[in-house]
């Protein structure tokens, strides 16, 4: 008789739903603690990423002796990730904005929510650009896959794919704490559970999640200091479509020039089975 995972049930969501306000708690701990020492806002940030997450990603593994898979990934694999990830973020940020614009309520909240977004995106000086990739794309992008693809994956592989995918994408898009963008972020999360399920650990997703922030980083600093615009508006719909092309056909030349091996019986390319 085959082995049967357990059905998706609720048992296991009350401890997935307080493992995830620890890592907001840490977030916010390590960003006050920072920001009260006299250091800058970014900091700040940086920090409370590294706490939350990472932390939290640590004692997950330490309490139920995780292994944390970061998974096959190789150089190609990076080159598809980077592309695939920039153009989830310019799909993301487009969905986003057509949302706000067909909603009164979701407008009303982006409108309270700008001067925050823009501290955190947008440099004070083009040299501090460096600086915010680090902190809003680099460090969550690496720190929260570790936690949410890493640890929780794993936590919880007891469960079904479906079960892993969905909730896990709950909690990840609840802890951004941003209704404008709730939508959005759960459909990054199950995109980016997807690509943890295929590869088997956390890294791939990671340099997905990385390109993804960047992307929005990226479109909010041109906007501003690119098209000149007051506030990180987003930039018309025929120029993301462009992009969108351009970065599609390149990853497809990407992915086809991958060698085709066969593992297992899954053919597979640069260690991603198709």
């Amino acid at each position: 008789m085959r082995n049967r995972l357990p059905a998706a049930g609720w048992r296991d969501v009350p401890e997935l739903v307080l493992w995830t306000a620890g890592a907001g708690l840490l977030l916010g701990v390590g960003h006050l603690a920072v920001v009260a020492g006299g250091l800058p806002f970014h900091a700040g940030l940086a920090a409370g990423t590294v706490l939350g997450m990472g932390g939290l990603a640590v004692l997950i593994r330490s309490r139920h002796d995780l292994k944390l898979l970061r998974g096959t990934l190789g150089v190609r694999g990076v080159l598809v990730g980077l592309l695939a990830g920039t153009i989830l973020g310019l799909l993301s940020n487009t969905v986003m904005a057509l949302l706000v614009d067909i909603s009164p309520a979701l407008e009303a909240l982006a409108e309270r929510r700008a001067p925050m977004m823009e501290s955190i995106l947008l440099p004070e000086q083009p040299e501090m650009l460096p600086v915010v990739l680090l902190v809003a794309a680099i460090l969550p992008g690496l720190f929260e896959e570790l936690l949410f693809r890493g640890a929780f994956r794993e936590r919880f592989l007891r469960r079904s794919t479906a079960w892993r995918l969905v909730w896990i994408s709950v909690v990840f898009s609840a802890l951004h704490a941003d209704l404008v963008a709730l939508l959005p972020l759960f459909g990054v999360g199950l995109l980016l559970g997807l690509a943890a399920e295929r590869t088997g650990g956390w890294a791939f997703a990671a340099v997905l999640h990385v390109a993804h922030n960047g992307a929005a980083i990226l479109i909010a600093v041109w906007a501003v200091h690119g098209a000149g615009h007051e506030t990180a508006e987003e930039p018309e719909l025929w120029v993301m479509a462009g992009l969108v092309i351009l970065l599609a056909t390149a990853l497809a030349v990407v992915w086809n020039s991958a060698p085709r091996k066969r593992v297992d019986g899954f053919r597979t390319r640069n260690g991603v089975s198709d």
